[in-house]
This record gives C-alpha cells, structure tokens and sequence, in this order.
C-alpha cells in the first residue's frame, strides 16, 4: 500500500543519514567541536519542503551535528517546518 510504502522510505532516508555523518560533518566548517554546541538542536525535528537559505544539504549537515533531526518527508516527529 501507499503508507507502506512511505514507512520504508522514510525509515530508508533515516539510515542514509545516519550513515552518511561523517561527510555530512565536513561539508560543514563552523566550531562543532565545542561541546557546549554538541546538543544545541536536541529535540528540534525540521522538515524541509522547499528551497532555502541556507540550502537543504546544509540544513541536514548543521541538524545533525549538532544533534537535530532533519526529515525530507512529514514525520509525526516533526517539531518545525
């Protein structure tokens, strides 16, 4: 079915990002080893449906390190769109 077919690709998305960290980590250059910014997006969900400034790609990099959740589909986890 359709939402069958969503679950697997959302769970898909989850697992390419998380295994994609450490090129993610290098594409961006701002102070992530201070540890007090470590957790700074810690339960913050972002879903991005459009264009931006700054772009997707960097959106999802700065998410994830600092500890954030970044989805390209709606999620029920979702805190910001």
């Amino acid at each position: 079915t359709w939402s069958t077919y969503f679950a697997a690709k959302k769970q898909k998305l989850e697992q390419q990002f998380k295994e994609s960290d450490e090129a993610l980590a290098a594409a961006t250059s701002t102070c992530a080893n201070d540890l007090s910014l470590r957790n700074l997006f810690a339960n913050v969900a972002i879903f991005v449906n459009g264009y931006t400034s700054p772009t997707a790609l960097e959106l999802r990099a700065i998410m994830h390190k600092y500890g954030g959740l970044y989805f390209e589909y709606p999620d029920e986890r979702v805190t910001h769109h």
